[in-house]
């Protein structure tokens, strides 16, 4: 039995899809993946606040017509703010070093007008 969703993809935009009832997760995944070129195993699906495993099946999920499920990525890694991968000094460090560089410059050049 068809039936239409919403997929909410990363909060900005919907998109609606026609999936089967006896789908599971995982296929809708790999359609998302023919359609938008994203990695399957990069989607993560979320029904209201909970996500849904790759194994559970649509039927299971009482979803309706019109229902909306949120697309997002799993991205590994991140950064910190405060602390670059390529050094070991802090952003807020290295902004004062530079600021008290700049004044040295400038006093010394100050000095040799």
């Amino acid at each position: 039995m068809e039936q239409q969703i919403l997929l909410n993809f990363f909060g900005k935009y919907l998109q609606v899809i026609s999936i089967d009832i006896s789908m599971n997760v995982l296929d809708l995944k790999r359609t998302i993946e023919e359609k938008l070129f994203i990695p399957a195993n990069f989607i993560v699906l979320k029904k209201a606040t909970s996500l849904l495993d790759d194994k559970m099946v649509f039927e299971d999920l009482n979803l309706v017509e019109g229902n909306t499920i949120d697309v997002d990525l799993r991205v590994l890694g991140g950064s910190c703010r405060y602390k670059k991968a390529h050094s070991k000094m802090r952003w807020k460090s290295k902004l004062k070093r530079a600021r008290r560089l700049q004044r040295a410059r400038r006093k010394m050049r100050n000095r040799a007008k």
